[in-house]
């Protein structure tokens, strides 16, 4: 029912741990928040998953998935675009259109020809690097062209 669904939500944002970070002082932005936990809605529930505990995000299938340190994947109902905007700015970056990525899990960065490039994360995922989000990512990771 619509009242049980309003009470769900309410329990949701209460448990929902939201830090606030540094303000854009150029535009005078709000300040803007990092979530601390994401929420993914379930069945009947809504379960919370740290974000310290995401390795990356892919998509499969038109749906994304959360990669879990453990290696476990979590099916959300996001879009990328949405879980670029909860996930945390300095820990994630977007290198591809199908995949966000924590950068301290990145182990190597490959060159595959072609201008083509792939990240090897620290679990041994394959992830390809959009040409476009390449040098955004070295400027990201500190290393220089």
């Amino acid at each position: 029912t619509t009242e049980r669904l309003a009470l769900t939500i309410l329990k949701a944002q209460k448990n929902m741990d939201v830090s606030p970070t540094t303000v854009d002082s150029k535009n005078g932005d709000v300040p803007k928040t990092s979530r601390t936990t994401i929420p993914i809605r379930a069945d009947y529930s809504i379960q919370f998953v740290a974000t310290s505990e995401i390795e990356c995000v892919v998509t499969k299938n038109k749906n994304a998935y959360l990669v879990l340190n453990n290696g476990s994947d979590v099916k959300t109902h996001y879009r990328m675009l949405d879980l670029e905007d909860l996930l945390p700015i300095c820990d994630f970056y977007r290198i591809h259109e199908s995949s966000i990525v924590r950068l301290s899990s990145i182990g190597e960065i490959s060159y595959l020809g072609d201008h083509n490039y792939q990240v090897t994360l620290k679990s041994g995922l394959n992830l390809r690097v959009s040409r476009s989000r390449y040098a955004e990512l070295l400027a990201r990771l500190g290393a220089s062209k």
